[in-house]
């Protein structure tokens, strides 16, 4: 038989938890980045400019990191 008590425990959900919500300043200093980054990004894609699109291109891939 199987037990399905700890199916769900976390041990490390206590550290986690306290570096999440000691680095609330940071989250939100790169939400705020994120936020202006993605309004230049559709400002320079409006752009009729090729090289224009081509450096929102290139930006976009440094800053979204892949998920791989």
């Amino acid at each position: 038989m199987r037990t399905t008590h700890w199916k769900n425990y976390d041990p490390f959900f206590r550290q986690k938890d306290e570096a999440f919500k000691s680095s609330e300043k940071g989250v939100f200093e790169l939400a705020e980045h994120f936020r202006d980054f993605a309004a230049s990004v559709e400002e320079d894609s409006n752009s009729e400019n090729p090289e224009d699109r081509k450096v929102v291109f290139v930006r976009l891939q440094i800053s979204v990191p892949c998920p791989c």
